[in-house]
């Protein structure tokens, strides 16, 4: 009964400790590959840098008819 008890509570905690392992390998994998796009999201949703705080400003498109963005410094 006692050995029973011993490998139940072995095996969970070997079963947890694998699983926290390889979830923090698989969360930092996902955090590095999702930061960007999560800065550039919030980005072109709020019209300003999330970093720096400026504004973006439209200006005039190119030739090519891409659109320019121009950076102004956020006035604080």
């Amino acid at each position: 009964m006692i050995w029973t008890i011993t490998a139940l509570v072995a095996g969970l905690t070997w079963g947890f400790w694998l699983g926290r392992r390889f979830g923090e390998e698989d969360g930092r994998k996902r955090g590095l590959a999702e930061a960007p796009l999560e800065l550039r999201e919030r980005a072109l949703e709020g019209d300003r840098c999330p970093v720096c705080g400026s504004a973006i400003e439209d200006v005039p498109a190119s030739p090519s008819g891409q659109p320019l963005l121009q950076w102004e410094q956020a006035e604080s």
